[in-house]
């Protein structure tokens, strides 16, 4: 009721709809609008596009789940999240050229990581 409230007050609020989103997650309520704008907001911050995609993927659509992650990592080409997520779901939707680019990217930027190599050697 809290956060309804200060989304009333403050409906541009990046963090307080991200705060939402959460809750209607956790709450089984439909949270990707509030996700969907918490990322739209603050484009540069990688955790609401990281949430945002991981809800989008989990509601069974990878394609536009990987493009909100390859749109955040334009911004943050070094977050170890996002690749890691932009592995994982390309791995799992079959596009193993596509997930062993960002496997490979994680371990150039995190050289010294033995399980970033680990997942790359996995594909």
């Amino acid at each position: 009721e809290l956060l309804i409230e200060g989304n009333k007050s403050l409906p541009n609020n990046a963090a307080l709809l991200h705060a939402m989103g959460l809750a209607q997650i956790r709450s089984q309520q439909p949270a990707l609008e509030s996700l969907r704008r918490a990322a739209q907001l603050e484009p540069k911050n990688s955790r609401y596009s990281y949430i945002y995609a991981l809800a989008v993927n989990g509601q069974g659509d990878a394609e536009q789940a990987v493009d909100i992650l390859s749109r955040a990592l334009i911004n943050n080409p070094k977050d170890r999240d996002l690749l890691i997520a932009l592995v994982t779901i390309n791995r799992d939707r079959g596009e193993l050229s596509q997930a062993r680019v960002f496997a490979r990217q994680l371990v150039a930027t995190f050289p010294n990581d033995s399980s970033v190599k680990r997942l790359l050697k996995s594909l």
